[in-house]
């Protein structure tokens, strides 16, 4: 699938080919109405503007996502994987309340879908906003929590983020 081959190319940092791929998957789905597919190329356009360093761009990708995946599917997987793409977005932006509203909409929908890998990325979002509004035990928490989540799946590489990111914590 274009989308599939554009993903890839957006992970190696082949902006131009990841961009015409996407475009391709694009018009197939435009072509065929193919809502959830349209909600995931916004998605990995989003992600791919934010590579290019455009997040206002990007944000606006990932609320066009959110908009389709609420229409389709309120607690599918696109609502978890795009709110923590936004919870993202939001930190990396210093906008930390909207960070930790987005942060927990992944993580309810996560919990419900039983996603290891959204819900601890999600405590780990919450747990760096906690740190920045210089409220220790709760980010203590949530970052335990984290890493409780990625010890017990076996994820070792958000298990060394999550660690990474403890690091950098005031907390």
């Amino acid at each position: 699938s274009w989308l599939a081959l554009g993903y890839v190319q957006l992970l190696q940092r082949q902006g131009p080919a990841a961009k015409q791929s996407l475009q391709n998957a694009y018009d197939l789905i435009i072509a065929n109405n193919l809502p959830r597919e349209l909600a995931i190329y916004h998605e990995y356009f989003g992600e791919l503007c934010l590579i290019e360093g455009n997040s206002k761009l990007a944000e606006e990708q990932y609320l066009k996502a959110l908009e389709i995946g609420e229409k389709i599917a309120p607690e599918g997987d696109i609502i978890n994987q795009v709110s923590r793409l936004l919870a993202e977005l939001k930190l990396a932006t210093g906008h930390h309340s909207s960070a930790a509203k987005y942060a927990s909409r992944s993580l309810e929908v996560s919990l419900q879908l039983v996603d290891k890998l959204e819900e601890g990325a999600a405590y780990r979002i919450l747990a760096r906003v906690y740190d920045h509004n210089s409220e220790s035990s709760r980010a203590k928490k949530q970052l335990s929590l984290a890493l409780k989540v990625f010890q017990k799946s076996r994820n070792d590489y958000e298990l060394a983020k999550t660690y990474l990111q403890a690091g950098k914590l005031k907390c």
